[in-house]
């Protein structure tokens, strides 16, 4: 099913019948830290994914729901593969911030390859 933002939140907030209703949709990023932006495919999220799909972070926390309000702080989520690759990067040990299709967005966590964990 196809919603607009404002449906989604209707629907969400007067749902009895489903246990949780999330949204996402496919999207690309350019990713860079401290190099060059480089180009990952993702999602764009609401709160609640991880524990509607039963599963938490390997890394980090899950989204939390103030993160789906208008103006909060935008957050991303790394899927293993990403960090993996990522590592090699200059990126600061406490919490990095990067830069996702020009826009600074910390980073929260990072999301395992296997939907068993």
């Amino acid at each position: 099913m196809s919603f607009s933002v404002a449906n989604f939140k209707d629907v969400r907030e007067q749902s009895k019948t489903f246990e949780s209703f999330v949204a996402f949709n496919g999207a690309n990023f350019a990713l860079t830290g401290d190099g060059e932006a480089e180009r990952v495919n993702g999602r764009n999220v609401s709160s609640g994914i991880f524990q509607t799909l039963k599963v938490q972070p390997i890394l980090g926390r899950a989204f939390r729901p103030e993160e789906d309000k208008p103006g909060a702080e935008r957050v991303v989520m790394l899927g293993e593969g990403c960090t993996l690759h990522l590592m090699t990067l200059p990126l600061p040990s406490n919490t990095p911030t990067l830069i996702c299709s020009a826009s600074s967005q910390s980073l929260t966590g990072v999301a395992s390859r296997s939907p068993s964990t």
